[in-house]
């Protein structure tokens, strides 16, 4: 990835994901969520790797990263073109969701009644 002109850039691999909970029994250790608090201005999130079947004791690092730097939003810049005309575009997509059914036991307290 390329910086922008006169912006240093410098990159710090973290640890996260369900290959790291097969090593240490953590998906998102504490040392990855410090890194982010205290020592770097910017994240960029890749992809992680999440198990296809119910695991005890995993716990989606995504989840657990909003819930504890209280994150709402994925920014998602897009610059390219589309049948042959350029497109320059940011979508901005709320995250929430997923927080209020990762804390709510019984759904039916949403339900309309």
């Amino acid at each position: 990835m390329s910086a922008l002109p006169g912006l240093t850039t410098t990159y710090q691999h973290l640890d996260a994901g369900f290959d790291f909970f097969l090593k240490s029994g953590t998906a998102l250790p504490e040392s990855t969520l410090d890194a982010l608090i205290y020592k770097v201005d910017c994240a960029l999130f890749g992809a992680v790797s999440s198990p296809t079947h119910k695991v005890m004791g995993y716990t989606s690092p995504i989840v657990k990263l909003r819930k504890e730097l209280g994150l709402y939003a994925n920014i998602r810049p897009i610059r390219g073109t589309w049948q042959g005309k350029p497109v320059d575009l940011v979508i901005v997509r709320e995250n929430t969701e997923c927080l209020v059914l990762s804390i709510v036991k019984d759904i039916s307290d949403f339900a309309v009644r």
